[in-house]
């Protein structure tokens, strides 16, 4: 498990991607995390409760709760 480091753009504190997920290793970080699924399905492990999402599902993960991402 790491922690992760956020860079943000000098003039605004949000940072957004847009990322094809297979598996994303556990990790943290000092920042909220908003996750929306546009195709298929991901699985995201909070702590020790797995959630599965589908399209257009939105899951918001807080400051400093481990989690892990992956997908099909």
């Amino acid at each position: 498990m790491r922690r992760e480091y956020i860079t943000y753009p000098p003039d605004i504190p949000v940072s957004i991607s847009l990322c094809t997920v297979t598996n994303y290793p556990m990790h943290w970080h000092n920042s909220i995390e908003i996750l929306y699924v546009l195709k298929g399905k991901a699985f995201v492990t909070i702590g020790p409760d797995e959630y599965e999402l589908v399209e257009k599902d939105l899951e918001i993960i807080n400051i400093d709760e481990a989690h892990m991402i992956s997908s099909e």
